[in-house]
């Protein structure tokens, strides 16, 4: 199956799905769309965080809502570049990889540190492997430091372990810094449109496809509704979980219920 993020466009300093722009540009011409803040509006300057890992292979698909970005994401964008191929290399499904925590150490985790409980041991391993407590995270150096410890033995293992457990997947593919509104515009382009954006329909099909074989565990971290009604089927999957607090969603397993409770989450992994 090809990617549609194969066709990743850069224009104007923006990075979109070729397959996305006649949807994007919808967005955009919406008469509420040009009146929101700021922060409430597509932010393009970086590519997509559409999914991370394995989403075809994964054993478990956390998803989500849409990927958040703030000043100091921008900047480690930037002043990255090995980043930047992993993000592409991994939307056009050439070397899917979980990469999430590479970048995470001890005093610098990030939003996904809350998946710690499902895989404490290799969680650990992997940001005291990436911990330098004599450099912030944006130095050049520490920065080529972690880069060169991507290509050790032991981390490629636990890069392995990562990659066929877990992928995350964003219900809309582009970044914001608020939802909220932009998502009442989406919902209005959607029906517009008469259908979602390609790159959503890519994935949805990926998902589709995992619940008929049934060689995947779901567990919705956001926005539940978005989901099924996009995904019909995982309305009456058998492997479809949630957090107990969507609003503050938690990977523990006494906070993981079933639909349709959470410990047995752990024998998959």
């Amino acid at each position: 199956m090809k990617s549609v993020w194969e066709g990743i466009v850069e224009k104007d300093g923006e990075y979109y799905a070729a397959c996305d722009e006649e949807f994007l540009k919808k967005i955009k011409e919406n008469s509420d769309y040009t009146k929101l803040a700021d922060h409430s509006k597509l932010d393009l300057r970086v590519i997509p965080l559409h999914f991370i890992g394995n989403v075809r292979k994964a054993k478990l698909l956390i998803l989500n809502l849409n990927p958040g970005i703030d000043e100091g994401y921008y900047t480690f964008y930037q002043n990255n570049k090995p980043y930047q191929e992993m993000i592409y290399n991994n939307l056009t499904l050439e070397k899917p990889k979980f990469f999430e925590f590479d970048y995470y150490s001890t005093n610098n985790e990030g939003y996904w540190s809350r998946l710690k409980p499902l895989f404490e041991d290799e969680y650990l391993e992997k940001i005291n492997r990436n911990q330098s407590r004599l450099k912030p995270l944006f130095e050049d150096e520490y920065l080529e430091k972690i880069n060169r410890n991507q290509n050790s033995e032991a981390t490629k293992k636990l890069d392995e372990f990562f990659t066929k457990t877990v992928a995350l997947i964003e219900f809309f593919p582009y970044h914001s810094q608020n939802f909220s509104e932009l998502g009442d515009i989406f919902d209005k382009t959607v029906k517009e449109m008469k259908g979602y954006l390609p790159s959503q329909q890519f994935v949805f099909n990926i998902i589709k496809e995992r619940v008929q074989n049934g060689d995947v565990v779901i567990v919705f971290s956001r926005s539940i509704g978005r989901w099924m009604e996009a995904i019909p089927e995982l309305k009456v999957y058998d492997k479809v979980y949630q957090s107990s607090n969507p609003r503050n969603p938690t990977f523990k397993p006494e906070n993981i219920l079933k639909r349709n409770m959470g410990k047995d989450l752990l024998d998959i992994i």
